[in-house]
């Protein structure tokens, strides 16, 4: 009986830094809509500006979500020193870079199967494009591209993907994708956040620095913010066919690439390190603690809130 309890008390240890993460998670999302909740109340009071309001909004509802995990990193607990911050050079600027090129065309299959599937959704790549409105090329760069790409990997995978690779990787990309994915809240996004989360994730694990992942989802969002300026540019009777056939290109370019993934995959050449999926014996039961059963919990319900599948 003692050695049980001894054993049980191991295991505990062992995944205190999992429950930690998972509590950090937890009041990263809560204090992210709360404060975007009080701020969307408060800041129409001070500026009539719709520009100002929309980049008050923003900063500081990205910065509620992002601060817990900065804070936490800086602690002396259980898992605060897994947190992978990144560092940013020559070398993580390449790895980024093939990071995102191979990230959105991918992607961009990820939006089509969910097309073909006929998921409807109530976000649309107008809506998305119609946010660019009233704001500078460069201040779109900001908000859209880059302060998005520094956050939300600060807490999907400096924080919660670097916690769970340290016990379980495999574990650890999933729920740090999947988590990444509900946090978009509609339909139309979960589907390719998810897929980017997988790479951004993978990319993490093979350079061992999550600024491979920043630089790659900044690639991403910036191309995504690219697109959507130059359809301004072109002639409304051709930018069917023209982005049809850009499309179409993409999607071809993420077969090629994903079929050349899945090969070095199977001659077990791209997974420079091993990744055990029962690393201590820990499995992915282990790691779906009450925190992070609340903020799935919170999540989906906002998702289909919002989708308009709850009254």
């Amino acid at each position: 009986m003692n050695l049980m309890k001894i054993k049980q008390k191991e295991k505990k240890l062992k995944l205190s830094p999992i429950y930690n993460i998972n509590r950090v998670l937890l009041l990263s999302v809560a204090s992210f809509f709360i404060v975007g909740i009080i701020a969307g109340n408060i800041i129409p009071k001070i500026t009539t500006n719709r520009e100002h309001a929309m980049w008050l909004l923003e900063i500081t509802t990205y910065l509620a979500l992002g601060l817990p995990t900065l804070i936490f990193s800086k602690l002396q607990c259980n898992g605060s020193k897994d947190v992978i911050l990144p560092k940013i050079n020559i070398t993580t600027i390449k790895d980024g870079l093939i990071c995102g090129l191979i990230a959105y065309p991918l992607m961009l299959i990820a939006i089509s199967l969910t097309k073909s599937a006929d998921i409807a959704s109530k976000m649309t790549s107008e809506q998305i494009e119609s946010s660019l409105i009233g704001f500078s090329f460069i201040g779109n760069i900001f908000r859209l591209a880059l302060l998005p790409a520094l956050i939300e990997e600060l807490v999907f995978r400096c924080g919660l993907f670097g916690v769970y690779s340290k016990k379980n990787v495999l574990v650890g990309i999933f729920i740090s994708s999947i988590m990444f994915a509900l946090l978009h809240g509609n339909l139309y996004q979960i589907p390719y956040a998810f897929v980017g989360g997988i790479i951004f994730a993978y990319a993490m694990y093979e350079t061992e620095n999550s600024g491979t992942a920043v630089i790659g989802h900044f690639v991403v969002n910036l191309i995504s913010v690219f697109s959507s300026y130059l359809k301004r540019y072109i002639n409304p009777e051709k930018i069917r066919t023209v982005e049809n056939t850009i499309v179409g290109l993409l999607m071809a370019g993420g077969v090629l690439i994903g079929g050349y993934l899945f090969y070095k995959i199977f001659q077990k050449k791209i997974v420079a390190k091993p990744i055990k999926v029962k690393e201590d014996g820990i499995s992915i039961g282990d790691c779906i603690t009450l925190p992070l059963l609340f903020t799935i919990s919170i999540l989906l319900l906002l998702t289909l809130t919002y989708e308009g599948y709850t009254t």
